[in-house]
């Protein structure tokens, strides 16, 4: 992965890839170490929906794992046959809803870091403090 870099106030770190994991070395207590590397962006087209009945078409845009935005393709019914109402039922498809389903096209521009909290592992695990 040639896109991957560090660099610490002294400069460029050498670094050294071993499988999912990344070495920088020898590092002391305290040093600010700056690791980069790119997150893909790619689109696709996918369908939701029953199967059997109607499927709604859109495209989606991922940044890495994240879906950042998905646009309708298509048709835009109002409504859609319900299994649970056993009738048709509104559907919100498209800019008809009470907003888009994605609203993360910020992620696709250039965003300003904010340095992550670091805490020791103490090998203790503490549901309270997941995100």
């Amino acid at each position: 992965m040639s896109e991957l870099t560090a660099k610490s106030g002294k400069g460029e770190v050498k670094l050294r890839i071993w499988g999912n994991y990344v070495e920088l070395g020898e590092r002391k207590a305290g040093e600010k170490l700056e690791v980069t590397y790119p997150v893909p962006v790619r689109e696709e087209e996918a369908s939701i929906g029953n199967p059997g009945f109607r499927q709604y078409r859109y495209r989606v845009t991922w940044k890495g794992d994240t879906v950042v935005s998905m646009a309708p393709l298509g048709d835009m019914p109002a409504t859609a046959y319900s299994d649970f109402d056993k009738k048709e039922v509104p559907v919100f498809y498209g800019t008809e809803g009470p907003g888009p389903l994605y609203q993360r096209d910020y992620m696709l521009k250039g965003v300003d870091l904010k340095p992550a909290a670091l805490q020791m592992d103490d090998d203790a695990l503490d549901f309270w403090l997941l995100r």
